[in-house]
């Protein structure tokens, strides 16, 4: 796939309504040979991510539904990392302007692991629900296209590929 235009779409498919949206991306299978590049491509995104009043043209992020999102979304956080993610990217955190309470703010963020495989499914099979973003890479399709076959939630997903015979494998 057009790796540019693959992470332009990926940080709309993730970020966009703050990431609270049940067909927003919650990870992102990215092939091997593609994984190093996407990962970094995407952290770079991140940090230039403007939280704050989204009222206000700059701003790209705006806060989470409420403080109780913030917890779960900072305790998943944490319990990604305990499974093995490495925390790759995370945006500024809370807009400090008057009218605007930091409780309700989540810096954007960006979780990478190299597999799947030795990461608890339950954690991949989360809805984020929030501007969190996490990644790994796969080598085999077969073993992806049963990985994913196991998940019992209807999570929306987006492939993209050069390859229009296996994106529709993966559809």
């Amino acid at each position: 796939a057009d790796l540019e235009r693959t992470l332009d779409e990926a940080m709309l498919a993730k970020f966009r309504n703050c990431g609270q949206s049940c067909i927003a991306a919650n990870i992102f299978y990215v092939q091997d040979g593609l994984y190093e590049a996407f990962v970094d491509g995407f952290a770079n995104r991140i940090s230039a991510l403007q939280l704050g009043d989204p009222l206000r043209e700059e701003t790209a992020l705006g806060p989470v539904i409420n403080p109780q999102r913030r917890r779960g979304l900072e305790d998943l956080l944490q319990r990604a990392q305990d499974e093995g993610f490495e925390l790759v990217a995370s945006g500024t955190g809370p807009p400090k302007r008057a009218g605007l309470s930091p409780e309700c703010f989540c810096a954007p963020s960006m979780l990478a692991a190299p597999s799947f495989e030795k990461i608890d499914p339950r954690l991949l099979f989360t809805e984020v629900f929030g501007p969190m973003a996490l990644a790994t890479g796969f080598s085999d399709l077969d073993d992806l296209l049963r990985h994913l076959s196991a998940n019992p939630l209807g999570l929306a997903a987006y492939v993209f590929s050069q390859d229009e015979s296996r994106a529709q494998r993966l559809g």
